[in-house]
């Protein structure tokens, strides 16, 4: 996100529910949140590294954890991650399934 404050605030509004936004029960419940890369930093064209999603992330999950006392848990898919290997080793074992299966 370009303006980070107003992205939190929104965030959490969201995540936390109610009508308005924000207005939910502050109980350890929320909305499912993902991130698809949880870099902390990237390099650019910037001589110096830039802050990334994971950065973020980071951030929310602290905000998050102040306002409502209970932790924002946030599901990591992209670079990898456990998700990401489990998901290719499922997906490797049944490629090599019908490998087999063809030769015999």
């Amino acid at each position: 996100p370009l303006d980070w404050a107003i992205e939190a605030q929104v965030l959490t509004d969201v995540l936390i529910g109610g009508s308005p936004p924000g207005a939910g029960n502050s109980d350890s419940t929320h909305v499912p949140i993902y991130i698809s890369n949880p870099d902390f930093t990237f390099a650019g064209e910037y001589p110096f590294t830039r802050f990334a999603a994971g950065a973020f992330a980071d951030i929310l999950r602290l905000l998050f954890e102040k306002r409502f006392g209970s932790e924002l848990k946030i599901k990591e898919y992209g670079k990898p991650t456990t998700e990401t290997f489990q998901y290719a080793e499922r997906l490797l074992k049944g490629q090599w399934k019908n490998v087999i299966d063809r030769i015999h």
